[in-house]
Formats: C-alpha cells, sequence, structure tokens
C-alpha cells in the first residue's frame, strides 16, 4: 500500500490519504459482528465523501463500508440528515438551514460552549476526532451559496474540542467494569504463578530454612500434601488470565460505548501472561528439576559407602516425593546427637546411619527425627 506520510495511509478504494483513528472508535460504532477483527492493527478513516470506505487498516487489508456502523457518516451522505457534531446532535441541514436564513449560524458557538462540560469525540464521530474543523468548513459552504463570507468567530482547523477535557475518554481509559475485569485477569495471572510456587515449596522451603538455620521440620510434608491443589489453582488461574487477555469480547450494544486497550498494554499483558506460564511450568516441574541438578548418583555413591561399614542402621522411609526430601532429611538426621554420619537414598527410599553412641538410643532420636520432618520410618521384616 502507498504511504503518503508517517500520519496518512491510502485507501485501497479511491487512493485518497487516510486519517489514522483509535481502535476504541471503530469498537463504540461497529456493528457488533464487524468488531471481532480489529486486534493489534492500525486504522484509518476514508475522508472522501464519494468513497464507501470508512475505515481501512494499515496494510490495505481490511476494509469497513458505511453500512458496517452504527451511525450515519455524514460527510459521506447526500441524502439528511447528516449529522456533523455526534456529541450535541448537529446537522448539515440545520446549518444550511440557519445560514439561508440569517446568514450566520449559533452551531459553533452552541459546541463550544458545551463542549466544556462534555464531549465524546473518540467513541461518537466515526471521525475519531473533534468535529468543530468539520463544522467549520461546512459553515463556510453553507455561507458561500448564501453569498455570505462572514463566518464570525471561526475556529482553527486544528483546535480539539476534546484536548482539554478530563471527561474525554483516550486510548489508555476504560469504564469502570471493563477496567475491573483486565485488573481480575492481571491478578488472575499473579495468582497462578504464586500457586505454582507454593506447589513446589515441598522442595525449595526446607532447604531455604535450612539455609536459614531454621528447623525445615515438617514443612516438606505439609506443603506435599497440598501439592495437588496448589497445581490446580495454577492451571485453573492461568486458564482465566489467558480468557481475560486473548478471547474476552467487547459486551457492547449497537448504541453502546466500548473501550479497549492501548496496543502497547495489550502486548505487555501479553508477554507478561507468556512469562507467568513458563514460571508455572517451571515450578510445577521443579521438583523434578531438582532431581536432576542434585542427581541421585552422589546420594547412592554415598549411600553404597556408608552400608559396606559396620554397626549401621537402616530406617525404611515412606513419603519422599523428590530428590530435595531426601536432602532435607538427610540434613536433618545428620543434626540429630548420636549420629556420626547419614545418607538419604531417594530412589531406594531408605536412609542409613552411623551412630556414634549407644545404637539402640541413635536410633530411637533418628526415628523420632524421621517423624519430625514429616516422613514415616516404615517397618520391615
Amino acid at each position: 500500500m502507498k504511504v503518503s506520510d508517517s500520519n496518512f495511509f491510502v485507501c485501497p478504494d479511491c487512493d485518497s490519504t487516510g486519517k489514522r483513528v483509535k481502535e476504541i472508535t471503530l469498537r463504540s460504532l461497529l456493528q457488533e459482528n464487524s468488531r471481532d477483527d480489529l486486534d493489534d492493527r492500525e486504522w484509518l478513516f476514508c475522508r472522501t465523501p464519494d468513497c464507501d470506505t470508512v475505515y481501512f487498516d494499515e496494510p490495505g487489508r481490511t476494509t469497513f463500508s458505511k453500512d458496517d456502523l452504527t451511525v450515519r457518516v455524514g460527510i459521506k451522505e447526500t441524502e439528511s440528515p447528516r449529522p456533523i457534531c455526534y456529541c450535541f446532535n448537529h446537522t448539515v441541514e440545520e446549518i444550511d438551514e440557519e445560514v439561508a436564513r440569517t446568514g450566520s449560524t449559533t452551531v459553533l458557538d452552541d459546541i463550544k460552549s458545551r463542549m466544556k462540560e462534555a464531549c465524546w469525540c473518540e467513541t461518537t464521530n466515526p471521525m475519531g476526532s473533534c468535529c468543530l474543523a468539520t463544522v467549520t468548513k461546512f459553515v463556510k459552504i453553507a455561507q458561500a451559496q448564501s453569498a455570505t463570507d462572514d463566518i464570525g468567530d471561526e475556529t482553527p482547523l486544528e483546535e480539539d474540542c476534546c484536548a482539554s477535557h478530563q471527561n474525554s475518554i483516550s486510548e489508555t481509559e476504560t469504564p469502570a467494569a471493563d477496567s475491573e475485569k483486565r485488573r481480575f485477569g492481571m491478578f488472575a495471572t499473579g495468582g497462578a504463578v504464586l500457586s505454582a510456587i507454593l506447589s513446589s515449596a515441598c522442595c525449595w522451603l526446607p532447604l531455604l530454612l535450612l539455609a536459614f538455620g531454621a528447623s525445615a521440620a515438617g514443612v516438606a510434608g505439609f506443603f506435599e500434601a497440598w501439592r495437588p491443589w496448589f497445581l490446580g489453582g495454577a492451571v485453573v488461574l492461568l486458564g482465566l488470565g489467558f480468557y481475560f487477555v486473548y478471547f474476552r469480547k467487547e459486551q457492547c450494544g449497537p448504541d453502546d460505548t466500548c473501550s479497549a486497550p492501548n496496543q502497547k498494554l495489550r502486548r505487555f499483558n501479553r508477554a507478561m501472561l507468556w512469562m507467568a506460564t513458563i514460571m508455572v511450568i517451571t515450578f510445577a516441574l521443579f521438583p523434578d528439576l531438582m532431581g536432576k541438578v542434585i542427581g541421585t548418583g552422589k546420594a547412592s555413591e554415598k549411600f553404597l559407602e556408608l552400608i559396606a561399614r559396620e554397626n549401621v542402621i537402616v530406617f525404611p522411609v515412606d513419603g519422599m516425593t523428590c530428590e530435595t526430601c531426601a536432602v532435607t532429611l538427610e540434613i536433618s538426621i545428620l543434626s540429630t546427637q548420636g549420629v556420626e554420619d547419614a545418607a538419604v537414598d531417594y530412589s531406594l527410599g531408605k536412609a542409613i546411619v552411623v551412630p556414634s553412641e549407644n545404637t539402640d538410643s541413635t536410633k530411637n532420636k533418628v526415628a523420632k527425627a524421621i517423624e519430625a520432618a514429616g516422613y514415616i520410618v516404615r517397618k520391615e521384616n
């Protein structure tokens, strides 16, 4: 598609330059069945009066005609009524009649006085901008036809009636209800990450506590019991995040005002969602990843080395779910009084202890330490 400058692009149907409009304008004025395919594209308004195309995208592949809108496009109409001010319901016919009758018009003064209180150009005017320049143009045409050159207080074409209005709707602003839904989507994404982190706490939290010299007794067992619930919650919340960021559609009636997020913000939200997805998967697989990092080889070598010694005690242990469990349990056993050395093998589900004092006394202390850590000493023949 031919490009005339950085702000205007050529309409694919009439080869005239178009004016950029925000997505919020299209979402507010298009028929409901035409709003689905608007995401992540720049849109332009065709200003040629006799061209049926109203909007086209920057590549020029998609166009919307007058029939796709819920309002009449005044500058492209030849039959009355031809709306020209969509905020305050002024028409071209009104201007023509008043100029023909009095030689001037009060439409400009009415717009300038009322726009200080409220105007909604981005969501009511198909051009997506202030109507003053267009109104001024049609006033001049009407006065020329009435052989009157005095237009009175002419408004500069570049004046924007919504530029300083505190209630005008910008590209990044949304109605309260829609804003709440988007915030909920971000909370869902954050909640998914938090749930995934907690689902792997059975592995990393005991190590963290031991690193700071705190007791990790029972921590692994507690979080392991809740691990399926945390993982399930992470999946549900992540699904909600995808729904709100990718699949939720605007629910707007034919005459309602719809809003759309800033495209940069939308892309940022999607990037954050995918980062959260990677984090959820990483934490969900954390126990297996830790097993690969820690490895069973070192523990097994130490286990085989100790089992060859005399006067050792072997404890069959139930409840270990990953390599980290064996590491934290081994640390707990080594800190038990009467233990000279110890090794825990996750693959075998056993702990071996070299006592430094009375065997029976040490055996009882180690069994209590294992149970305090949240595991079960299995009785075997």
